[in-house]
């Protein structure tokens, strides 16, 4: 219910501010990002050098870098925890790239930038929804009148991380951000923007 309210809320504003968005989420600097990077792709042990091992390259690309970063915080936190730890837990990432030695990049552009690539898991979500909607109709994978194991795993999935997506949206309060943003992102090569 709250992801279908956020999509109504948030879907009008994308489509008036898209070029912006679609520029603002490719901003310069880019890293290379895992682009799918939510609990079920990382493994956690003693036994992974640095204590975690990520599974499912195939969305890897060039893309912010903190959007691999609100990935986890946002789809992988209940809201009270996330709530509560995001801001320490960005203003860490901050300084471990202060550590590594990335210039000119301030602690409050970090935190800027950690909000608006929210964005980006909900995203992502849209491109796949379609195929989501075909299943639905079909009543096939995660919809069948009698799902395997793994589609039933991937809809409790689904809809926990869809869950604490919308609320980490609404708490940034992710529309009236897209309508006050200065997008400072350059005009891209395409005569369409």
């Amino acid at each position: 219910a709250e992801f279908r309210e956020l999509l109504a809320t948030l879907l009008p504003c994308i489509r008036r501010r898209r070029h912006a968005v679609a520029r603002e989420l490719v901003r310069p600097p880019l890293a290379l990002c895992h682009g799918d990077c939510h609990l079920e792709n990382v493994s956690f042990g003693e036994h992974f050098e640095g204590g975690c091992m990520f599974i499912d390259f195939g969305l890897t690309g060039f893309g912010q870098p903190l959007s691999d970063v609100a990935m986890v915080i946002g789809q992988g936190m209940a809201a009270e925890v996330r709530r509560v730890h995001e801001r320490s837990l960005v203003s860490y990432y901050h300084k471990c790239l202060l550590e590594f030695g990335v210039p000119d990049y301030s602690a409050a552009q970090c935190w800027r930038d950690f909000q608006f690539q929210l964005f980006r898991p909900f995203f992502s979500l849209l491109t796949i929804a379609p195929s989501f909607a075909r299943q639905r109709k079909k009543r096939v994978g995660m919809f069948a009148a009698n799902p395997s194991e793994g589609d039933k795993k991937l809809y409790a999935m689904y809809q926990k991380i869809n869950a604490r997506l919308a609320q980490a949206l609404i708490d940034h309060g992710f529309v009236q951000r897209v309508e006050e943003f200065d997008f400072t992102a350059p005009p891209c090569c395409r005569p369409c923007c």
